[in-house]
């Protein structure tokens, strides 16, 4: 037997999102095993639930490939997408005009992306845009096996991002 290791959240970084970018870039990740990325009360800035997307090491070309499985209110469904340009997670910002109790809330998992393998992000979302629930578990690959050196998170039709803030965590 052997003594179980510790492992620690340790924040990197915090953005309080603003109206001002669609687009939020993370490079000074350090040295950890795992990152997260945590969002709370994401707004966007349109009358509509957008999803968001990570890419990595500025990578904007089609070499992504995700699936999403969730729910719309009561009504199952599942999206997913090969060769496209970034892990999406769906429908994680409230409309513009919504109240905070509808905002978006999100993490997402980025293991070993220090490592030579490739690059996996996975994780879950919410919001209850225009009093509509949204709930998914979305998953992806990079097709590259370089280590993440940057994340990049984008609200997916290039609106700014209202509300809400943005917690890198480093995870032992």
């Amino acid at each position: 037997w052997a003594a179980i290791a510790s492992g620690a959240f340790t924040a990197i970084t915090t953005t309080t999102l603003n109206n001002t970018s669609a687009i939020y870039t993370y490079s000074s990740l350090g040295s950890y095993k795992h990152i997260v990325l945590l969002g709370q009360g994401i707004q966007g800035s349109v009358s509509a639930a957008v999803d968001l997307k990570i890419q990595f090491n500025n990578d904007t070309a089609s070499n992504y490939f995700y699936g999403a499985i969730g729910a719309v209110t009561t009504t199952a469904t599942a999206e997913s997408g090969a060769a496209v340009d970034g892990i999406r997670f769906p429908r994680i910002t409230a409309y513009t005009a919504d109240t905070s109790i509808r905002f978006g809330q999100f993490m997402i998992w980025v293991p070993l992306y220090g490592g030579s393998g490739y690059k996996i992000a996975l994780g879950h979302c919410s919001s209850g845009a225009n009093g509509v629930a949204h709930g998914f578990t979305s998953s992806g690959t990079w097709n590259n096996t370089a280590a993440i050196t940057s994340i990049t998170i984008r609200e997916n039709g290039a609106n700014n991002l209202k509300a809400g803030t943005i917690t890198v965590y480093g995870v032992n």
